[in-house]
């Protein structure tokens, strides 16, 4: 296991991008296509920006990142808010991922707190 890997937000991340890539997998075309790719895309984006924040040498490239990574965690609350208003997604489930998005929003803010402190 990686550095990067014992992140906790980094594996809450992972674990929660599989659950929504199995539940969208079962959608029909038209929900996969639209709301599905987004949502899917979002997720695994919060992800991707924190691998590559951490992979960056200076305190700036690795704070941009993190910030992406919220931005995509408040993206992936609004499409989890869609599919559930479109009934793909239950009101239990919602309510779990979105838990999950605000645990991860408050990871991450810590996180770039810490490197902004470091960087000044």
């Amino acid at each position: 296991m990686t550095l990067l890997e014992n992140m906790g937000v980094y594996g809450l991340q992972n674990e929660i991008a599989d659950q929504i890539w199995e539940l969208v997998a079962s959608w029909d075309f038209f929900a996969r296509d639209t709301i599905g790719k987004q949502l899917t895309r979002a997720f695994d984006s919060i992800g991707a920006n924190i691998a590559e924040g951490y992979g960056r040498y200076h305190y700036g490239d690795k704070i941009k990142f993190y910030y992406y990574a919220r931005g995509s965690a408040f993206e992936s609350q609004y499409w989890i808010k869609r599919a559930t208003k479109r009934g793909f997604i239950s009101n239990e489930q919602a309510i779990s991922f979105l838990k999950h998005i605000v645990e991860i929003n408050k990871q991450l803010n810590t996180i770039i707190k810490t490197h902004k402190s470091k960087k000044s």
